[in-house]
């Protein structure tokens, strides 16, 4: 399954899509176990599978709470935009 992800995350995290995004979302193919693991430790993350497919679409992230505060977050694949999901 990680290896499913690490193959996936180049196409669903193009420029477009982490534009608007803190520095930490850019990633290239040398690091991607790295940023896993780096948004692992921020997060807990979720996969946002297409449901037919299964083809990863996006990511949804929740903070661990802090100050009894948590913190929801997505991106979703370009290839999904306007679409209606």
């Amino acid at each position: 399954m990680r290896a499913d992800l690490i193959a996936s995350l180049p196409d669903l995290l193009e420029p477009d899509v982490i534009a608007h995004l803190p520095p930490s979302f850019n990633v290239s193919e040398q690091n991607l176990v790295a940023w896993i693991a780096e948004r692992s430790l921020e997060a807990d993350v979720f996969l946002i599978k297409d449901g037919v497919s299964l083809n990863l679409i996006g990511l949804m992230f929740l903070t661990r709470p802090i100050n009894a505060d948590v913190h929801l977050g997505y991106l979703l694949g370009k290839s999904v935009w306007g679409k209606g999901i």
